[in-house]
């Protein structure tokens, strides 16, 4: 049980860490962006068509998959490492 909650925990460390790392870097890509004004409107028909406002709509199937594959791979690679700690040790 105890190698379970190590796993599980690991797991949870890489989705705060993947969905962490998205968030710093569309603050960085926000904060660093400079809009070039003499091409901004060369397409007046693209913008008099196409406005979008807030969030992208993500399926909620998708972010559970996320979510769920990187709880499996901490899981695997806490087996993978204490499966490798024992055949070090057993050496």
């Amino acid at each position: 049980m105890k190698k379970f909650i190590r796993a599980l925990l690991l797991g949870i460390v890489l989705v705060v860490g993947y969905y962490g790392f998205h968030i710093v870097q569309g603050m960085i890509l926000t904060m660093t962006y400079t809009p070039d004004l003499l091409e901004a409107y060369d397409s007046h028909d693209y913008v008099q068509h196409k406005v979008s406002f807030g969030v992208s709509p993500t399926s909620p199937m998708r972010t559970a998959m996320e979510i769920s594959g990187l709880m499996v791979v901490g899981m695997v690679l806490t087996y993978t490492w204490d499966r490798l700690k024992r055949k070090k040790k057993g050496n």
